[in-house]
Order: structure tokens, then sequence, then C-alpha cells
């Protein structure tokens, strides 16, 4: 028994609507977490993401920083200061931490707690928060927002520091190991399987209209319905415009 034209058409939906939703139930797989270890050494501070995301902030460099006219800044991405390092004189523990430039005055910034995923419109691959640092006069405690981001050729470079009240900080710390190492994402499993069917439906059809003894375009497996499938798709579009607009719709032309 033959399909019709709205038949193979709809199949042909169906088939796009349920790869889209396995591309995208594969893009968001997961929720974001960071898992802090700083009892053994070493350290361990590991981020696992979306989609197979899982970074590891012990294997950056230990310490970076950044010299600015006024300060000098130090980020321990995965760790806390101790005696013997460029924050050491503070009494409680520290991951991020300002220095004065005039009278090196050693201020608190915050300790590593929580990470997030930036949205898709900003820039990063992950936020990471340190807060509970010292006192700000509103009474609150200064917190430094860390966003990594993918710079290649490095294990850890603190690329820039800005703040407006000297209470909430903003670090960006690139790494090569933020930078895309080639993957596939939800959406490229969506076309390669999805043009992977299409090619193989061709192929099929082809092959067994050529058998039947068909040349030239009677080789296109149904010729007649792909030759109405965006005349389907137009009359679709017209008709959810009419009622979004609230237009009067037109009659459908026959298919024959």
């Amino acid at each position: 028994m033959g399909y019709n034209n709205k038949t193979v058409v709809n199949t042909i939906l169906l088939v796009c609507l349920t790869l889209a939703s396995v591309a995208t139930a594969t893009e968001q797989e997961g929720e974001a977490a960071l898992i802090i270890n700083l009892q053994d050494n070493p350290f361990q501070c590991i981020f696992n993401g979306t989609n197979g995301k899982r970074f590891d902030l012990g294997t950056l460099s230990a310490t970076l920083s950044l010299q600015t006219s006024n300060a000098t800044y130090y980020i321990m991405p995965c760790g806390t200061f101790s005696d013997k390092q460029p924050c050491g004189a503070l009494t409680i523990d520290s991951s991020v931490c300002e220095v004065t430039t005039k009278n090196q005055v050693q201020k608190r910034l915050g300790s590593i707690e929580t990470a997030t995923e930036p949205p898709k419109n900003q820039s990063g691959v992950m936020t990471v928060l340190y807060s509970n640092g010292a006192s700000c006069p509103s009474g609150a405690t200064s917190q430094t927002y860390v966003t990594f981001v993918c710079q290649k050729n490095t294990n850890g470079e603190l690329r820039s520091v800005s703040t407006t009240d000297n209470c909430n900080y903003k670090f960006e710390v690139g790494a090569s190991i933020f930078c895309n190492k080639g993957g596939l994402t939800g959406g490229d499993i969506f076309l390669i399987v999805f043009f992977s069917v299409l090619g193989g439906y061709f192929l099929l059809g082809v092959s067994v209209q050529l058998y039947r003894g068909h040349r030239g375009v009677e080789m296109i497996p149904n010729r007649e319905g792909w030759g109405n499938f965006f005349s389907l798709i137009r009359d679709g579009g017209v008709f959810i415009k009419n009622k979004i607009t609230g237009g009067q719709s037109g009659a459908y032309s026959s298919l024959g």
C-alpha cells in the first residue's frame, strides 16, 4: 500500500523532532557541580559541568597574580594561602587576596565555595565564587567571582581584575584546559544522524527505482511528495502566521 504525500512529510518532521529532542537532552545532560577537597595533597577542585565538561582547578598553577598601580592581586584557584605565601599574614584561610602597593596591607577577598556555568551569551567556561572575605563598610563580606576562559599555551594566567566598591570583585583567569578539545555537541550529533538517515533514504530509494527500470529524475524516491514538500511548508507557515495575526487562512491547494 502506498503512502500519500502528507504521510511522508509528517514522518520526516517526526524524525527531525525526535532527533532534535535527543540532541537537546544530550546538550543538557546533568547539572553543574563543584567537588572540593582541600584536605588531601594535592588539592582537588573538580568541576563537573553539563554535556560532559570536567575541569580540575588543582591542575592549574598554584598561585596566579596581577599587579596594578595600587595593589597586587593573588589567587590560588584550588587552595588557601599558607604563612609562606604572599598573603600568609592573614589569620583566616583565603584563596584570593589583595596586597596594597603603598603599605603592603593584606586583605582577604574570599575562599572557594561554588561554581556555575555562565549563560551562553557570556564569555567563559565556568565561574567560581570565592566568598567570606574581609568585612566591608556595608556589613557584608568581600567576595570574588572568577570567570575561567580559554587561553592556549598557559597553565593559568590572571588576566584582569575589577571592582566598583572594593567589596565585590571580578577576576578573569585564562588557561588551556578550558579550551574546546573538539568534542561533539548535541547539535553536531543531530546533524550527523539527520543527514545520515536522509542520505540512506535517498540511496536506498534510488537503488529501488533503478532496479525497477526508472531513469533520470524518475529515480528520485517519492518524487511527487518531495516536489510538494516545500509547498506544504509554505502553507504551514501561512497558517501559523494567520493564527498569530488573526488573518484569514487561504484554502490549501490540491496535491492531486
